[in-house]
Formats: C-alpha cells, sequence, structure tokens
C-alpha cells in the first residue's frame, strides 16, 4: 500500500499529517501524525513557578495567554495563593481578549478560505454584495472600493494563497465545491480584510494589560502586575464595544451564510459525542463549573439527549502505545512521563507514528473546543448562551445533535464569541467599582515552597491542562496537555482512534488530490499544527500529498 508523508518544518505550531485511506469515494481510515517534539515539560524542569508561567505561554504564539494562566493557576495551587478580586477581573479581560483574536483569525484568515473563493468575487457586481448584506443582515462596506483592490490584486499576478488550487474542486454531482456567489464572495473577502484589523484590535486589548502580545508578561503566580488606571479600562472597553458591534453584525451573519450554503456541514465530520470542558473566565466564587463559560463533561446522543458531569480530574490519563515516547501505562498527568523517543523505524501506523499522546476520560475519547464549551454552557443554564444556540437551531431548522459536526464546531466558536464580547464590559464595570471602592489588590505572595497543582482552563481551541510540583521553590515535575492533543490523539493500546481520525471516517472524496471536505473536517477542529493532509487509495496504490493548497501553511 503506498503512502507518502510531509511533515514541514514550521515557526510555532508545529506541524500536522493527516493520511487517509480511500475505499469507493469514502475515507475508511485516517491516522493524525503530529510532527514535532516540543518539549516544554522536560525543560520547565529546575525553574521558578514565575518562570514557569512566562515559558509555557512560548508553546503558541495564538493563544499564550491561556498557557500562562494555566501555569499560574498551577502554582498558585502548589503554592497555596488565593489571587485577589482585581487580578482575577484583569485576567479574564485578557482572556478574553484572546478568545476574540484567536477566533476572529481561525474564522476568517485560516478557515475562511474552505468556503470563501475570492477570486470569484472579480465576477460580482458591488450592487449585488449590499443586496446580500441586506439579505443576511450583514454590516455592509465599501463593496467597489473592495472590488477595485481584488481586481488590482489579481491583475498582479502573484495571487499566493488566493491562487486557483483547490477552489476548481467538485462534488460528486459535478457541482462546485465552492457554494457562495460571487457577491456572497465578494462580501466574504471584505470581512475577511477586515477581520485582520479586528483581531488586531482584540490582540492590542492583551497587549494593553500583558505588556505586549503575544506572550503577555504580567499574569505571573499570585496574580497579575498590571495595576490598570480608569483610562486604561476606557480604552479596552472603548475596543471591547467595536469587536461587539463587528462580531455580532459581521461574523454571525456570515456564520449563518456559510451554514445556508453548505448545508452539508451539519452532515461531515461527526466526532465521538463526548467533549471535555475545563471552563474559562472565573468568577468570584472561583468554582469551574461556574466559571462564565463553564466546565464540564458532555454526551450528546445521535437522538439530541444531552447528559453532563463535573470534572474529575483522577480520570484524565494519556495513553503512549502509539505516540513516540518510552512504553507504559496509561498515566495521570500528575504521574506523567515525557521520555522520548526517535524510533529507527520511523512512523510506521502499527506501532508509533505521531508525538502526540493520546489523552483519555474514564478510558474514552473526548473532543475539546468551542462544542464543548457552548454545550457546558447550554446544559449549565448560562442564559445568553442558551438563548443563542435555541436561536442557531431554530433558523437553520437543525437538532441540537447537528453541533457533532463541522458546522457545530463553526457555529459555536462565533457565537461564544459574541457572548465574551458582551461579558467584557461587564468585567471591566466590575474592577471600575472595586477601584473606586479602593479594594482593587492584584497581587497575593505564596505561603509555601512546595507543592503540587493543576491548572484546569480552556484555551480558544479547547481543554487546557497544567500540572507542576514544586520542592523548594523549584519545577521538579511538569505537564501539559493541550486542546490539540485532545482533539489530534492517535490510536491508544485499545486501538480506538482520536476525535479527528473517528470524524474523518466516510468523509466523501471526489478527487484523491484534493479531498476538500477531509480539509474542512481538519480545520474546524482549528488545529494547532500546520496542516497537511496526505491519502492513498489502496485500489489503485495512488498517494497523494495535498501540503501545497491554501490550507497548507498555518
Amino acid at each position: 500500500m503506498a503512502r507518502s508523508t510531509v511533515d514541514p518544518i514550521t515557526r510555532i505550531e508545529g506541524h500536522l499529517g493527516i493520511e487517509m485511506e480511500v475505499e469507493d469515494g469514502q475515507v475508511t481510515e485516517a491516522w493524525a501524525s503530529g510532527g514535532l517534539f516540543r518539549g516544554m515539560e522536560n525543560a520547565l524542569k529546575g525553574r521558578t513557578p514565575y518562570d514557569a508561567a512566562l515559558i509555557a505561554q512560548r508553546i503558541c504564539g495564538v493563544c499564550p495567554v491561556s498557557h500562562a494562566h494555566a501555569s499560574a493557576m498551577a502554582a498558585e495551587e502548589a503554592l497555596g495563593i488565593q489571587i485577589p478580586e482585581g487580578a482575577r477581573l484583569v485576567r479574564n479581560l485578557a482572556e478574553g481578549g484572546q478568545i476574540l483574536h484567536s477566533t476572529i483569525l481561525w474564522f476568517y484568515n485560516l478557515n475562511g478560505l474552505d468556503y470563501i473563493n475570492p477570486m470569484n468575487a472579480l465576477a460580482a457586481d458591488p450592487m449585488e454584495a449590499y443586496e446580500v448584506c441586506q439579505q443576511y443582515g450583514t454590516r455592509a462596506t465599501d463593496f467597489k472600493d473592495v472590488h477595485a483592490r481584488i481586481t488590482a490584486f489579481a491583475e498582479n499576478g502573484q495571487l499566493s494563497i488566493f491562487s486557483g488550487n483547490w477552489y476548481d474542486c467538485k462534488d460528486a454531482d459535478g457541482s462546485s465545491s465552492y457554494k457562495l456567489t460571487p457577491a456572497e464572495d465578494l462580501v466574504g473577502v471584505a470581512h475577511y480584510f477586515e477581520g485582520l484589523e479586528n483581531q488586531a484590535k482584540a490582540s492590542q486589548i492583551c497587549a494593553m494589560l500583558g505588556g505586549k502580545m503575544p506572550h503577555i508578561m504580567t499574569s505571573i503566580p499570585g496574580g497579575t502586575s498590571f495595576m490598570p488606571t480608569i483610562d486604561k479600562l476606557d480604552e479596552v472597553v472603548y475596543r471591547v464595544r467595536d469587536l461587539r458591534a463587528w462580531i455580532d453584525g459581521t461574523m454571525v451573519p456570515d456564520m449563518l451564510m456559510i451554514a445556508e450554503r453548505y448545508p452539508n456541514l451539519a452532515d461531515l465530520g461527526a466526532g465521538p459525542g463526548r467533549y471535555v470542558a475545563f471552563g474559562v473566565l472565573d468568577r468570584a466564587d472561583r468554582e469551574m463549573s461556574n466559571r462564565y463559560l463553564p466546565s464540564g463533561m458532555t454526551k450528546l446522543g445521535a437522538d439530541g439527549s444531552m447528559t453532563l458531569a463535573n470534572v474529575n480530574p483522577d480520570l484524565i490519563t494519556e495513553d503512549v502505545t502509539r505516540a513516540f515516547y518510552e512504553n507504559g501505562p496509561a498515566r495521570n498527568p500528575t504521574d506523567g512521563v515525557t521520555q522520548p523517543i526517535w524510533p529507527d523505524y520511523g512512523k510506521d501506523y502499527a506501532r508509533k507514528y505521531t508525538w502526540s499522546k493520546a489523552p483519555r476520560y474514564d478510558g474514552e475519547t473526548y473532543e475539546a473546543g468551542g462544542v464543548a464549551r457552548v454545550l457546558a454552557a447550554y446544559i449549565r443554564g448560562v442564559d445568553p448562551i442558551q438563548q443563542a444556540v435555541d436561536n442557531l437551531l431554530a433558523t437553520l431548522n437543525l437538532p441540537v445533535a447537528k453541533l457533532n459536526s463541522v458546522l457545530g464546531r463553526i457555529a459555536t466558536r462565533v457565537l461564544e464569541a459574541s457572548y465574551v464580547a458582551s461579558i467584557m464590559e461587564d468585567m471591566s464595570n466590575e474592577l471600575i467599582a472595586l477601584m473606586d471602592a479602593g479594594e482593587a489588590a492584584y497581587y497575593q505572595p505564596a505561603e509555601q515552597s512546595a507543592g503540587a497543582g493543576l491548572g484546569l482552563w480552556e484555551a480558544p481551541r479547547g481543554a487546557l491542562l497544567h500540572y507542576e510540583r514544586v520542592n523548594g521553590g523549584k519545577v521538579d515535575d511538569y505537564q501539559i496537555i493541550i486542546p490539540s492533543t485532545w482533539n489530534l490523539s492517535p490510536r491508544d493500546a485499545e486501538g480506538t482512534p482520536g476525535p479527528l481520525e473517528e470524524a474523518l471516517v466516510g468523509t466523501p472524496v471526489v478527487d484523491l488530490e484534493k479531498p476538500v471536505d477531509a480539509v474542512r473536517i481538519v480545520h474546524s477542529f482549528d488545529p494547532c499544527t500546520a496542516c497537511a493532509c496526505h491519502l492513498s487509495e489502496p485500489k489503485t496504490g495512488r498517494s497523494f500529498n495535498t501540503l501545497t493548497t491554501p490550507w497548507g501553511v498555518r
């Protein structure tokens, strides 16, 4: 059986290879292969917990704030620290800014080209783009100017990611795999450009509170070294209001337009239907189950039934049977071992084929991300989330079970961004009230120099775990489970595939060289890797590398 594998070197987010077997036009098996060993766990040993909170966030340039906070929370539990209210609110605001930045970046600039064909917009009548805005309730812009910019760009000939590539893909019925009209594509391209500006605006919020972005400097064990002023919070609120209006008036309608034009997304890429959320944005009681986006282990049945259980960290394990680490039993992170090996046989799907461990909860696979957070919030009665989900399902005439899909991953992230923007102003006002009352405090020193702690938090991509054990003020053990490790998990000792591997099975493939629906599934998970898809067809022995696509560079 012929296969090809390409794992490109990238700057920050690592590598991902997706290899698939196709029989009779459908994926029958898939393997997700992470191609880079970071070794952050080992690099943090011997450091102070304060160093660890700053260094650990270098895991990712898109979600560094989440890593800083999860690391600080682990240290705070280990060192007996309860951070003050002012620090809680400053951290929440920084985290909210990152959620907005990451979601805008992903929805338009990373995921958007799976659905928007920029060069098709050349055929648009700008006046029809205004009609599209009226149809979907989208805020309009100067579409004549945008059309002129695209035209000049096309005439230049250096199209880069906007070149033809997969835009000529066909579905099984011979129709184009890209379903937007030229006018809708023009609207999408205009908002793609606006997304660049608005993700920067969200990132500015993080930088104002964190000293810089990416990799903020102010969130440390004990709280924050940033002491806000009213003027600085006014600048934050100004940006939050702008972002909230833009998300509600642009992103939400664009999501609905994609959902309407691509109805197959509701039937594409179903994962295990089990979801892990640790929760994010603390309330005053610091309870995981009462966070603004609360924690929960959700099971979503095909019949629409939903069950929710509280998170029990003792039930989390990582399996290394198929990962490039020394073999051993599945371990809880508090007993974790990160001992890499470099096998002389290379990648072997029957043995080891990835640097990603296989997280399991009570022995089962769980998907992390927007669906997990939104379902936990929905079941726990977070009213704005309940209303948003109910309105979405009513608008699209879909049952809740259809959230287990590409559409569900896209829609929940957008609805979540709207909710986060709506509560950030409230949190700013709460902080201002504390400041006015002279009750705002931002730092609490450690009460001890030894202990162990878990930081359970959410990055935009999903459930994030940091564990550290401290002795004499130094880290002597550190373990991390990032969201993409949950989603890109390889097979475990029982041969059970991870969520992405499961979601790819059954995917239709019309063109072996350009399996567009498979790529859409991969990107719906927003993997923290460089995306490279590979597939093979046993009947013909043909194999293909799809790295050279607009989605190939992450």
